[in-house]
């Protein structure tokens, strides 16, 4: 394991938006196969590339989906007994529009109402 790391000096941006979405149609929100439509939507919609796919439904009701990306994650997981999905973007990619992202799902999860945060730093090294 390890070997030769190639160190250079370089700045890297991340945006990281956690949002809140209440209202939402709860067989939505319980649907793991479209909730991981929305995912790949939601992906290609802010130019992020999926690596892997993880997600699990809970009994008796509620999902949670991670993807990894090649520019950071999202992650959503869903209370659908409260109409209420937790949504999170995260990524690297200056071209990526978090805000994008949350509208699809705003849209396709059919929230009525939204809470949310985006966060913009920098990482020098």
């Amino acid at each position: 394991m390890g070997g030769c790391v190639q160190q250079s000096t370089r700045c890297v941006k991340v945006k990281h938006l956690a949002a809140k979405l209440s209202g939402c149609d709860p067989v939505i929100l319980n649907d793991e196969k479209r909730l991981k439509e929305i995912l790949e939507e939601v992906s290609s919609a802010v130019k992020m590339s999926v690596l892997q796919r993880v997600s699990h439904r809970f009994e008796p009701q509620g999902v949670s989906l991670v993807y990894l990306l090649a520019e950071s994650h999202i992650s959503i997981h869903t209370w659908p007994e409260c109409g209420v999905a937790d949504l999170e973007i995260v990524t690297c990619r200056e071209e990526s529009d978090v805000s994008v992202g949350l509208k699809l799902c705003k849209e396709r999860l059919k929230a009525v109402k939204v809470e949310h945060r985006v966060w913009t730093f920098a990482h020098n090294y």
